[in-house]
């Protein structure tokens, strides 16, 4: 028989009682993830949309894997939506949850929700995936005012809240979002800002696709119309037009004009 010395297990339970560090979590205010360390925090919230990692950025559906939502990207065939139809950890209230499944029989979500704390976008980052191509030539062919027309689908635009990051204030002020944070600046320098970029951006756009704009129209006059009208992109050509425009843009940022 072997005797075992009580005294061996007589552990004084005052060593056990140890107090373990509290790792500080930082949480980001768009997504809800939680970082140990403040760099991965910054990191994260850089880049950041307030979306769920499964979430496809351009229609809002949440898919089961990342397998899934990569060939749903790859197939580049969805609609665009608005974040607020987006399943995120800060648009919780959920009118619809139906079950999907893909012709690759991918298991995915639709979340439709009725929550207006989503995440506006950062002035000069804003959501252009839903101007199609068919919406550029609509605003070629039925305006003279190109650019301020482009300006209000995308700023003032209720379909796609995420892009109203433009506010007005009082006594020609406004307010521009920019991370968590609504800047001042003047109505005058935020509406040349607004022209000059938008300018190039349209021009861009067109000179991209302009192979697709021939193959569209035939029509050699029609096509002679449509170059004429980016003529009157180039702003320094027609000063008397330059003020014009900006006349326009002030109207819409300082009468809130939605479509």
């Amino acid at each position: 028989m072997i005797n075992v010395n009580s005294n061996l297990i007589n552990v004084n339970s005052n060593l056990i009682n140890v107090n373990l560090p509290v790792k500080k979590q930082y949480n980001c205010d768009k997504c809800n993830k939680g970082y140990n360390t403040i760099k991965n925090y910054e990191e994260h919230i850089k880049i950041c949309k307030g979306l769920s990692i499964l979430a496809c950025p351009k229609c809002m559906i949440t898919f089961s894997s990342r397998f899934s939502k990569s060939n749903h990207i790859k197939r580049n065939n969805c609609k665009a939506k608005s974040i607020i139809f987006a399943n995120t950890p800060q648009t919780n209230i959920t009118n619809n949850n139906n079950s999907i499944t893909n012709n690759n029989n991918n298991s995915i979500t639709n979340n439709t929700t009725n929550n207006n704390n989503f995440i506006i976008n950062n002035f000069g980052n804003e959501r252009t995936d839903y101007i199609t191509f068919d919406k550029i030539l609509n605003i070629f062919k039925n305006s003279n005012t190109i650019i301020p027309n482009y300006i209000q689908f995308k700023h003032y635009n209720k379909q796609f809240p995420e892009n109203n990051n433009i506010k007005y204030q009082d006594d020609n002020i406004c307010l521009i979002k920019n991370d968590s944070n609504w800047n001042l600046i003047s109505l005058d320098i935020l509406s040349n800002k607004l022209l000059s970029h938008n300018a190039n951006e349209i021009d861009a756009f067109y000179n991209k696709n302009k192979t697709l704009f021939e193959n569209y129209y035939k029509d050699i006059v029609y096509l002679e119309y449509l170059n004429s009208k980016f003529k009157y992109l180039d702003l320094f050509i027609d000063k008397l037009n330059y003020k014009n425009l900006i006349t326009e843009i002030k109207f819409m940022i300082k009468n809130n004009v939605y479509i």
